[in-house]
């Protein structure tokens, strides 16, 4: 075997589930790669193990390393290399962003303006990370977004991300009506905004007050829309909706498990012979 170049029969113990040890992940280079298709199998495979997948997150193409960081088991020790030595800015946000990022690696990467973006979209990052990022660049429109639709956000900073945002605002604050974690005297606020994508966000936020779901009368079919999504969504309301005009307001109101099941049954069959 050439020097440089990938144990074929290694990577086949891996790969065939005959290899009990880790294995050290072979240099691959455009040159030398040993099979793209099947490390592309692998990597998309289920029951791919732990050490097969390293070695395809060192393969020199980003498609196999998004591959493998798409995958929810994608062991942290990978992530956390692909996110602090990757050269390719698509392959490390993607690792930046996945929630088996260690909690450390995330901390220290917050402090660079570059991964502010990929930080404040991770599902685990911590509020005192969002906090600090919104003050820093909260200007940045990414990060407002990031910022309004996490569920760790605190309460108090979703009432003012909306204030730094530059470029349209008033989207900012339909997002952070929608957040379930949103003050209940700002939704009401936000309820009541001229801007229909504003009401469609209250509209959706099951924190709204049942009796303040009226929205499904509104005349924005987006509001409608996320009235009909509202899990508060009364059996009356929803026998409403699911005869709409519009088409994504009916079938937002079939998808509300309060639609009583003949009535979706109904709905359906009407449907399915037009």
């Amino acid at each position: 075997m050439a020097a440089g170049q990938p144990d074929a029969r290694r990577c086949d113990e891996v790969w065939s589930g005959r290899c009990a040890h880790p294995v050290s992940p072979p240099k691959f280079t455009h040159g030398d790669h040993p099979n793209w298709p099947r490390l592309m199998q692998a990597a998309r495979r289920p029951d791919c193990p732990p050490e097969l997948l390293d070695i395809c997150s060192r393969s020199p193409f980003s498609e196999i390393q998004r591959a493998v960081l798409r995958r929810p088991d994608c062991p942290p020790q990978t992530v956390a290399r692909l996110a602090l030595k990757e050269r390719n800015w698509q392959v490390r946000s993607l690792a930046i962003q996945h929630p088996n990022l260690p909690a450390e690696v995330l901390e220290l990467l917050s402090h660079a303006q570059d991964n502010c973006d990929a930080v404040t979209a991770n599902p685990k990052c911590p509020s005192e990370i969002l906090v600090r990022t919104a003050q820093r660049w909260g200007g940045d429109t990414r990060v407002a977004h990031n910022v309004a639709t996490h569920p760790n956000t605190p309460p108090e900073l979703l009432r003012t991300i909306a204030d730094k945002v530059i470029i349209d605002p008033d989207l900012v604050r339909a997002q952070v009506a929608a957040n379930p974690a949103v003050p209940t005297d700002y939704l009401l606020q936000l309820y009541g905004s001229p801007d229909g994508r504003i009401r469609a966000g209250a509209a959706r936020n099951p924190k709204l007050p049942p009796e303040l779901v009226e929205l499904a009368h509104d005349r924005d079919r987006q509001v409608r829309e996320g009235a009909a999504y509202n899990p508060n969504c009364s059996t009356a309301l929803l026998l409403e909706l699911i005869q709409d005009r519009s088409v994504p307001v009916r079938a937002a109101a079939a998808a509300n498990p309060n639609l009583p099941p003949s009535i979706l049954a109904m709905w359906q069959l009407a449907r399915d012979q037009q």
